[in-house]
């Protein structure tokens, strides 16, 4: 989806929307500015769009009267500057419902104001304590609002004076130097992209000088450089910390390396300085075959899309062959000094996420699992035996606050099995699905390797007494070819019998990855038109496998 992004502050971001519109970014349809001073009007005067993402970015001096004393060292009223924050926050709210999402940097207090100095974070009217508990109120107040999302604005060094730059502030009413403008457009795109359903979920690592130094096949698991008492094994060390760090966060992790396997696994098996083990991997790709195919395989295995994944080697000469062989890979510059490799990692925006649920903790595991679902199924040649003796259990539900953080990541992260790959916020759905003509059906899954999670996603609405329309129909990459498909269909037809309708229309909107989904609908006994529009008037067609028990959450 692309966004109409509109720069709303106190101050001039003419600078910021150059620097913006200068990168061509595909996700930003157009980049519009507020005019100077006109914070409150332009967001009083905002129409509706919710195609839009507004960055409203604010000095609060300018516009909070009574932190603008507090500047003075004047005496002020906490409680009248508390009013004044909660009215600008409830501003914000109203906006929010006119528009897609809204992005609001945290405020700073800004190198040129003179503070208490080091009593500045104890006494009552410091300034940095004034600022931290106001924003500590904008957050409090944005908790339980979908669409807002608070952006850490320290990483931009706004107090420090380098950044600053007077003469641009008097020419053109614009406080800062380019090149903190830089920064800020780097976390609106990232923002934008993650937004999008853009983020990258797997991250494959060379090895050698890459997770530990030195060449494992000359040195043995013995000799290679990590951790110890010397300060590039400790750098590599810190590189491994690193990468479990995603691991916990729900980034998939796997390897692709030129090496003997059964030597190079001796190093997660045998040295004690290792963080990381092979369970932290959902995948290993150690031959000497091209580390294009490589990763093309690994991609494959795991069934997830070449733009979601990121390519990490020492070598640039590998690095510049995965550019150019699968250049929908993301391969970021390296540094040739392991000193820098956690510091580059964690400099990534790539890997930022909308939310954080069970479920991202539980990926790592979920795909280990499905390892051994595949393993499971080349041992049983009959995939109706396969899929009977997986034990799959479907439990069906419906939206709750519970599971709407959940299910707003399936509407912006799904692609494959996605109908109309059209992204919400968690407030769109929710607005969306207390209309009594609309329901929406949540699918769990659980079989005898263990739980899947909330996986699948049914949505429906009826236009007519005699007619459902599947408007949203969604379900995980890592739970499709077992059943699950057939069973939502099957689950469509007997919503359809419940409502005493006739039949079902399902409307396909092509995106560049959703042919999966197509190519399901196009196997079914669905009539087609046009590869756009499927319907059928007997639902009987649609039955229930065999191999899936069915249950209905309390």
């Amino acid at each position: 989806m692309n966004l109409n992004l509109n720069l709303i502050s106190d101050f001039n971001l003419d600078l910021l929307k150059r620097v913006i519109e200068s990168k061509d970014i595909s996700e930003i349809n157009s980049v519009n500015t507020s005019s100077y001073g006109q914070l409150y009007q332009s967001i009083f005067s905002f129409e509706e769009d919710l195609n839009s993402i507004n960055f409203i970015w604010s000095l609060p001096e300018s516009h909070i009267k009574t932190f603008q004393s507090a500047l003075n060292f004047e005496e002020i009223n906490k409680t009248q500057l508390k009013k004044e924050v909660e009215e600008y926050a409830n501003l914000l709210v109203n906006l929010s419902k006119k528009c897609k999402f809204i992005l609001l940097p945290l405020w700073q207090r800004l190198p040129h104001y003179k503070t208490y100095g080091i009593i500045d974070l104890e006494i009552e009217f410091g300034r940095s304590k004034l600022i931290n508990e106001m924003n500590l109120l904008l957050s409090n107040r944005f908790k339980n609002v979908n669409n807002v999302y608070l952006i850490d604005s320290s990483e931009w060094q706004l107090n420090n004076l380098e950044y600053m730059n007077p003469k641009i502030w008097y020419l053109a009413k614009s406080p800062f130097s380019n090149s903190i403008y830089k920064k800020v457009s780097e976390t609106i795109i990232s923002s934008i992209k993650t937004l999008n359903g853009n983020s990258k979920k797997l991250l494959i690592v060379d090895l050698d000088n890459t997770l530990w130094g030195g060449l494992i096949g000359e040195l043995s698991y013995k000799g290679i450089n990590i951790g110890g008492h010397n300060h590039i094994g400790e750098a590599f060390l810190d590189f491994q910390k690193s990468l479990l760090s995603l691991h916990n966060r729900g980034i998939l992790l796997a390897i692709a390396s030129k090496n003997d396997e059964e030597i190079a696994l001796q190093a997660f098996k045998k040295n004690s300085e290792m963080i990381l083990r092979e369970e932290h991997f959902v995948a290993k790709k150690i031959n000497w075959n091209d580390k294009a195919n490589n990763i093309i395989e690994i991609a494959k295995d795991i069934n997830i899309g070449l733009d979601s994944v990121v390519f990490i080697d020492d070598n640039p000469v590998e690095r510049e062959h995965i550019k150019i062989t699968l250049p929908e890979v993301y391969v970021p510059d390296w540094s040739l000094d392991p000193s820098m490799y956690a510091i580059k990692l964690n400099s990534l925006r790539c890997f930022d996420q909308v939310s954080f649920t069970k479920d991202d903790k539980n990926r790592n595991k979920t795909y280990l699992e499905n390892k051994l679902r595949e393993s499971s199924k080349e041992m049983i040649i009959n995939k109706d035996n396969w899929l009977k003796e997986l034990n799959t259990t479907v439990q069906i539900g419906e939206l709750t606050n519970d599971n709407l953080q959940r299910i707003t990541q399936l509407f912006n992260k799904t692609n494959q099995f996605n109908l109309t790959t059209r992204r919400l916020s968690g407030d769109e759905i929710k607005k969306y699905y207390s209309l009594v003509e609309n329901k929406l059906i949540t699918i769990d899954v659980e079989d005898k390797f263990g739980q899947l999670g909330l996986v699948g996603i049914i949505g429906l609405s009826r236009p007519s007494d005699i007619t459902l329309n599947v408007v949203d129909l969604i379900l995980s990459c890592r739970a499709m070819g077992r059943g699950i498909e057939e069973t939502m269909l099957y689950l469509i037809g007997k919503n359809v019998k419940d409502a005493c309708a006739k039949r079902f229309l399902i409307n396909y909107k092509k995106s560049a990855k959703n042919n999966p989904v197509l190519h399901f609908l196009k196997s079914t006994k669905l009539e087609n038109e046009k590869d756009s529009k499927f319907h059928s008037n007997n639902i009987n067609d649609f039955l229930k496998p065999d191999s899936v028990k069915i249950i209905y959450k309390k």
